[in-house]
C-alpha cells in the first residue's frame, strides 16, 4: 500500500488535525486585527517601500462652505472613499492600505471649490491619486457642487505636506 497524506491512519489524522488547527489560529489571528503585523514582518519587497514601511492613510477633504448635513456628508465621503479605493485597486499600496486596517481622515475646508480644486492639483504634482465628488444636486447642494476632495491611499508623510495644515472635521 502507497503511503500518501490522504491515507487514512491514526498518524496523518493527528498531522492533519494538527496543521488545521494552525491554519484556524492563524486565521483567526488575521482576523482579529493584527495584519500590520504581517505587513511589517513581509516587509512589503519591492513595493516601492524598500526603507522600511510606510504608513498609508485616505484623506477625505469636506467642503464646510455648503453647509451639508451630517448624513450628507457621510454620504459624500463614502463616494469619495470607493473612487480613491477603485483608483488604486490591486496596486501594493492598495493592498498595504488595507492590512494597516483603511486608516482614513477627514478633514475641513472653508475655502470653497478653489480650495479644493488647488489641493487636487498639489496632490497631482506629487503623484498622489485623488477624487472630486460632485453632488447629483438631488437634496442639499446644487448639481454639480464638488463636495469632497479623496486623497489617497498614499503615504501618509506625502499627504500630510498636502492636507497637514487643514483641521479635523
Amino acid at each position: 500500500m502507497i503511503m500518501g497524506f490522504y491515507e487514512n491512519t491514526k498518524e496523518n489524522n493527528g498531522l492533519s488535525a494538527a496543521v488545521l488547527f494552525g491554519l484556524g489560529i492563524g486565521c483567526g489571528w488575521i482576523m482579529k486585527g493584527n495584519s500590520s503585523k504581517i505587513v511589517r514582518l513581509l516587509n512589503f519587497k519591492g513595493s516601492g517601500f524598500s526603507k522600511g514601511i510606510s504608513k498609508t492613510k485616505m484623506v477625505l477633504v469636506v467642503r464646510t462652505d455648503l453647509g451639508m448635513g451630517t448624513g450628507k456628508v457621510a454620504s459624500q465621503c463614502a463616494h469619495a472613499a470607493l473612487s480613491c479605493l477603485e483608483l488604486v485597486k490591486e496596486t501594493n499600496v492598495a493592498h498595504q492600505w488595507m492590512a494597516e486596517g483603511q486608516p482614513k481622515i477627514v478633514l475641513k475646508l472653508d475655502k470653497g471649490e478653489y480650495g479644493l480644486l488647488e489641493l487636487r492639483i498639489r496632490a497631482h504634482s506629487v503623484g498622489v491619486p485623488s477624487t472630486v465628488v460632485r453632488d447629483a444636486g438631488r437634496t442639499q447642494v446644487m448639481a454639480g457642487s464638488a463636495t469632497v476632495l479623496g486623497l489617497g491611499p498614499a503615504c501618509a508623510e506625502k499627504l500630510d505636506t498636502i492636507t497637514g495644515h487643514l483641521k479635523l472635521l
